[in-house]
């Protein structure tokens, strides 16, 4: 659905088809982090309004350890220590939000449907075959009509995105293998709404509530308070147990136990699943390309299942409006894979790591899910000899003796435990929900003959507790910077006149008016970041100039390549506006002007006041140099063409 979004505003025609006949009703990821908050930024103002649907941060803040969800609390972990809001300014525009992804769909789909001549949506609709021909591929669909007959055709497009979920059908017919543990742990969701149990928890609110007591072991997700929706996470083990052992009733028993109290309960849905940690062997075959769950598998831990799905949708999705509007060819497509993958394989080991630290409270308590899996695999070859229901009982014997050694209130036994747990808070030695370094940090190595993960993204198995230190790196997301428009520039592209700014400074504007934060600086006047200058420039790269006295020289550059076929828009950031800065440009020229309201770039920028930085449309730092001479000159196109592939055949005007 983000890749259909950014199709919508990129005017390309595009198809989805979604096998169910409507969007899902049930909770399933719902921390989305900055870097996806930003790529909504992008997309209008979808960020505007995920912000507005997020809870409110103290009820989300922190994750609750306890007996029960309104029982003996083992210990509380906030994790936004001495910030009121899921805000960190230095770092990114966007705030981190907590919107399940049943209510962010709904979003991303009023987004995709709001240009009718370029999108569809097809509900109800399951792909059955996919022929790749090479310069085009067939798609076979089978379709349900209002009266439940199935109607099969076939659609031909330039490109299929297949992102079709963990057990993807299309991964299958490419045979294109996961590589990883397909299995860490099995578990049952259940899905239910208690406003009792919610007003309850009114002075003891979080996200997530770890729950161990005599009768169940059970993590709640709070979707929302205000709703009283939650999640129960339960672990499963087959074959001994079955999906049949859950019905409702025995769910909103679990439910019970695990809030400690006769609480009313709606169950909802009960269904199962596997915690996978796991990537594709590749990210693309032919014309066909993988995203989402259907290119990697991860736990949940830390959330970064959806947002890096979300991150590979907007990686593909400039590259493909690239191909489509002329702007580049089709070896651009190449570099998809080999920059998202090694992040993917990166982003599972973190996931991996800290779901291990996620094991440290119930092992403290006497708890260890390995040992439960263990029991479980010596138990079930006794069902060829014994009654299923005898190895079933066998089990949960098991099982009850382990939940009764968690028992933190024995005396003796339990102060030690107490203690031990103690340690873990206060070392920060459990599950995280922050990864700035991680989320803002990752860095994509500009070579498209990079097949291994050992020399980009986050690096692999790296668990890092420290802050995002900006960085102009190549492969680098650009750093956030606070800037206010000055002068009346234009940009280099003489057939889109209007000024680089207009469109962001528009959506400035109504963030100001729907109360947005940071949109005012000092001096007065609307304010964007960096990355809004990124969105506002489309599909054409911008060069970030300084205020040195070659920067006139860099403009000149820039506009002589225009000339030829390269389009590049072109900022000038200054420190302070006015004569100051020895190549501030008259406002007449060709460049537009902002001042760093921020004074965080030249920090940032990693390069001298007379260098400049090359950056992608998807926000990532292409190329930078510190400063301008015969060989920068000539470096500057042959960085473009390798951003668009073949960009030198482009004729000049185009995108």
């Amino acid at each position: 659905m983000r890749t259909a979004a950014n199709g919508s505003i990129s005017g390309i025609r595009h198809v989805v088809f979604e096998k169910s006949g409507g969007l899902p009703s049930q909770p399933q990821a719902h921390f989305i982090n900055h870097r996806s908050m930003e790529v909504f930024r992008g997309l209008g103002d979808i960020s505007r309004v995920v912000r507005e649907l997020s809870p409110p941060l103290e009820d989300w803040r922190r994750f609750v350890y306890c007996s029960a969800m309104l029982k003996r609390v083992y210990g509380s972990v906030d994790h936004f220590p001495g910030q009121d809001s899921p805000y960190v300014p230095y770092a990114s525009p966007e705030p981190v939000a907590h919107l399940s992804q049943h209510k962010l769909l709904p979003i991303l789909l009023e987004r995709a449907e709001a240009s009718p001549r370029t999108a569809s949506i097809w509900f109800g609709t399951q792909v059955t075959a996919i022929r790749d021909r090479g310069s085009e591929v067939a798609v076979t669909v089978e379709h349900a009509s209002a009266r439940s007959e199935r109607h099969k055709r076939t659609i031909v497009c330039s490109h299929l995105v297949a992102a079709d979920g963990a057990n993807s059908r299309v991964r299958d017919w490419l045979e294109l293998p996961m590589e990883g543990d397909a299995c860490l742990q099995n578990l049952i969701n259940i899905h239910f709404f208690s406003k009792d149990l919610a007003q309850q928890l009114s002075k003891r609110p979080a996200m997530l509530y770890f729950c161990f007591n005599r009768a169940t072991v059970a993590v709640i997700v709070a979707h929302s308070l205000a709703d009283g929706e939650f999640v129960a996470q339960v672990p499963f083990f087959p074959p001994l147990q079955d999906l049949g052992d859950f019905s409702k009733t025995a769910a909103a028993d679990i439910v019970r136990a695990a809030a400690g109290s006769d609480v009313e309960v709606e169950v909802c849905s009960v269904r199962r699943w596997a915690m996978s940690a796991q990537v594709a062997s590749r990210f693309h075959k032919g014309r066909v390309f993988l995203a989402g769950d259907a290119a990697h598998r991860f736990p949940p831990a830390g959330g970064f299942g959806m947002n890096t799905g979300i991150q590979d949708a907007h990686n593909l999705a400039w590259k493909l409006a690239a191909v489509h509007t002329g702007a580049a060819s089709e070896e651009l497509l190449e570099t998809y894979g080999g920059e998202r993958r090694p992040v993917a394989e990166a982003n599972t080991l973190l996931s991996v790591s800290n779901y291990e630290d996620a094991l440290r409270v119930p092992r403290a308590l006497g708890l260890d899910p390995r040992a439960a899996n263990l029991a479980s695999a010596v138990i079930s070859p006794l069902r060829s000899v014994v009654p299923r229901g005898v190895a079933s009982s066998a089990l949960e014997a098991v099982l009850s003796l382990g939940r009764a050694a968690a028992d933190a209130s024995i005396p003796l036994l339990g102060d030690l435990k107490e203690k031990a747990l103690e340690r873990l808070f206060a070392e920060d030695q459990t599950l995280r929900l922050q990864f700035p370094a991680e989320d803002l940090g990752f860095s994509y190595r500009l070579d498209r003959s990079m097949a291994s993960s050992k020399e980009a993204g986050a690096k692999p198995g790296r668990h890092l507790r420290g802050g995002y230190v900006p960085s102009t790196e190549p492969g680098a997301r650009l750093p956030h910077c606070e800037l206010q428009p000055i002068g009346a520039g234009v940009p280099v592209v003489a057939s889109r006149p209007e000024w680089i700014f207009a469109n962001a400074i528009r959506e400035a504007a109504q963030e100001a008016d729907a109360g947005g934060q940071n949109l005012e600086p000092s001096g007065g006047g609307a304010t964007l970041s960096t990355i809004d200058v990124v969105a506002a420039c489309g599909l054409r790269p911008l060069l970030i100039i300084g205020p040195g006295h070659m920067a006139q020289r860099w403009a000149s550059l820039a506009l002589s390549i225009h000339r030829l076929g390269y389009p590049v828009q072109v900022l000038q950031i200054l420190d302070r506006p006015g004569g100051a800065a020895s190549g501030e440009l008259p406002s007449h020229t060709a460049v537009a002007r902002a001042v760093d309201v921020s004074s965080t770039w030249a920090a940032s920028r990693g390069v001298s006041e007379n260098g400049a930085v090359l950056v992608r449309p998807d926000g990532h730092v292409a190329w930078r140099w510190n400063a301008l001479g015969p060989a920068e000159g000539a470096d500057l196109p042959r960085r473009l063409a390798a951003m668009f592939g073949r960009v030198a055949h482009m004729q000049p005007g185009a995108p």
